[in-house]
């Protein structure tokens, strides 16, 4: 399979997010100036002239390169026992290839490309058989969990999201419609065996955009990876213990609830007390971080050990959850230490849902009780949510 022009302008830059998710950083005072940032794994031109990119694509390739040095790959030999067990799986650029252009035909792909697919699922189908209980797969880079926020016609995430909304009970309010939204999307992206995970990743658009960035430099550039992570099923039913810290230079300097478009109770009461734990480990662990500035995802289990989910790069493509990049990068860089979470939501909250997700949920209330579809405000948040 061959990489199409379309695939090569679809290399595109990460823009600057104009606010976070979540509705409470939506308003405040203006953007504070930007404060100077550097790093050793931002590359000069001439050490990127000298892996032969082209001249018009140094930025493409410096930013990739920054991204890529926070794959797994370079923490998890260092932190494996704080966070979930995984294996890595190399992708060649013929299956990089296959995969795109399978998903760019939209169910009309070329023979090699099905080939070369199939052969794929049954690499991951050798990994899986070691994860007994499923396990979550993604990029090196990014994960599909696009993919249920517009999966309207599927009819395994109805059902997911039937039970989750059962469990909330007839008298449910808007809050607890997200959360049981949340909680089913999370579920859906377990993976027991080969063709399933790679029909996830054929569905994503930001596997698809990965994979293009990653193959865009020719074979000799070429290194992304699969990652095949245990499954916990304790992380999916309760979104309401996993976090993102912002660290700059060895300091953790803001930390965010993550779905942090719905309120939970039980954070409100224990915040100081997540505060303390969470602090606790990082101040365990932040010497074996390679790296002295990122964005650190954390997940508190339910007998209160804390657990590393992934690091990101320290850039405004890692979403702000309830700060801003724009608003709060000096806070991001140099403190003191804030914690936000959320308290108070909008009613009905579903508004942050595409129109037909609000309308199966709708369908599974009386008619009586039924709210109009309000704003898309979803659409513009869903980068900042998997970021």
């Amino acid at each position: 399979c061959k990489c199409s022009q379309s695939r090569m302008e679809e290399r595109e830059v990460v823009v600057e997010q104009a606010g976070p998710t979540g509705t409470q950083a939506s308003s405040g005072p203006p953007p504070t100036p930007p404060v100077a940032f550097s790093s050793a794994l931002l590359l000069s031109d001439e050490e990127i002239r000298a892996k032969g990119v082209k001249e018009c694509d140094i930025e493409l390739f410096r930013r990739r390169h920054y991204q890529f040095a926070f794959g797994i790959e370079a923490w998890y030999h260092l932190l494996k026992e704080h966070t979930f067990r995984t294996e890595m799986l190399p992708l060649t650029l013929e299956e990089a290839d296959a995969l795109y252009e399978y998903n760019a035909a939209k169910g009309a792909p070329a023979s090699e490309c099905v080939q070369i697919v199939e052969s794929l699922e049954a690499r991951i189908s050798d990994v899986l058989v070691h994860f007994p209980d499923g396990a979550f797969i993604k990029l090196d880079t990014r994960s599909p969990k696009d993919v249920p926020v517009y999966a309207t016609n599927n009819e395994v995430l109805k059902e997911l999201i039937k039970k989750e909304m059962d469990k909330t009970g007839a008298m449910r309010d808007g809050n607890a419609e997200m959360n049981a939204f949340v909680i089913a999307t999370n579920k859906y992206m377990r993976v027991t065996n080969g063709k399933e995970a790679v029909a996830l990743l054929l569905e994503s658009d930001r596997i698809r955009e990965d994979l293009a960035k990653a193959s865009g430099f020719g074979k000799e550039l070429f290194n992304i990876k699969l990652v095949i992570r245990e499954w916990l099923p304790e992380v999916p039913d309760h979104p309401e213990y996993e976090f993102r810290a912002f660290v700059h230079k060895n300091q953790l300097n803001a930390l965010s609830q993550y779905f942090s478009f719905c309120r939970y109770d039980e954070l409100i009461q224990r915040k100081e007390e997540i505060q303390n734990r969470i602090l606790e480990f990082f101040d365990s662990v932040k010497d074996k971080v390679p790296h002295e500035s990122y964005v650190m995802d954390f997940y508190v289990r339910q007998d209160n050990r804390v657990m590393i989910i992934e690091l990101n790069p320290f850039h405004n493509g890692a979403g702000g959850c309830l700060f801003s990049w724009r608003q709060d990068r000096e806070l991001f860089m140099n403190g003191p230490l804030q914690f936000r979470i959320t308290t108070q939501v909008k009613d009905p909250l579903r508004e942050m849902l595409i129109p037909d997700w609000i309308r199966f949920i709708d369908s599974y209330k009386d008619k009586d009780q039924q709210q109009p579809i309000a704003n898309q405000s979803f659409m513009s948040s869903i980068t900042s949510w998997f970021g």
